[in-house]
């Protein structure tokens, strides 16, 4: 495997933070709230395997935590909601941080 690109890296922490917090049990949430944790939280381990799959999973959990925070079914991690739809966005429009090693970039207003 390879380099990891930027939204696989913040795929991958938010994959472990959420599958860690829903195991042990921080934050003190409901028994729902938890399994939604640890299942999202595989997903973004899975989704790890390449860039278009970091991003797609960023751009659902930030459309997913954006529903449950826009219902607030669970007031007391409202908070922590609108982190992660945060976090989802950042992953689904960050650049991936792979350039083309080497080649060199023209210089503005040279002719090609």
């Amino acid at each position: 495997m390879g380099r990891l690109s930027r939204p696989q890296i913040i795929v991958l922490l938010v994959g472990t933070s959420q599958t860690a917090s829903g195991l042990f049990g921080f934050p003190d949430v409901g028994e729902p709230h938890r399994i939604l944790l640890v299942c999202t939280g595989l997903l973004g381990l899975a989704c790890t395997c390449s860039s278009r799959h970091a991003r797609l999973y960023g751009a659902g959990l930030a459309i997913l935590y954006g529903a449950i925070a826009y219902a607030a079914i669970e007031e007391d991690a409202l908070v922590l909601h609108l982190r992660v739809v945060l976090v989802g966005l950042v992953a689904a429009v960050v650049p991936t941080g792979r350039g083309q090693a080497g080649v060199p970039r023209p210089v503005k207003g040279e002719a090609r």
